[in-house]
């Protein structure tokens, strides 16, 4: 039996996610794209993760993570 703890879980999960992840993202909104696009934008957020790296760094992994996400999403989707 795997249990949640077992890195088999999360290393089936991340496979999962990376080979199907790329075909269901969904459009992102025209206002969310022009964001990321945005370098003020973009720089606060980087200061955030900066910051939050020396406070928690558990919610600054999860905020770098989500930031390269929707900045992948916008740059693919403007083409």
């Amino acid at each position: 039996m795997v249990s949640v703890d077992d890195g088999i879980l999360y290393g089936l999960g991340a496979m999962l996610i990376a080979v199907y992840g790329p075909r269901l993202h969904p459009k992102l909104p025209l206002k969310i794209r022009n964001l990321f696009n945005n370098s003020m934008f973009r720089f606060v957020i980087l200061l955030l993760i900066a910051y939050l790296s020396t406070r928690d760094i558990r919610a600054s992994l999860l905020i770098t993570i989500l930031f390269l996400v929707f900045t992948s999403l916008s740059s693919t989707q403007e083409l």
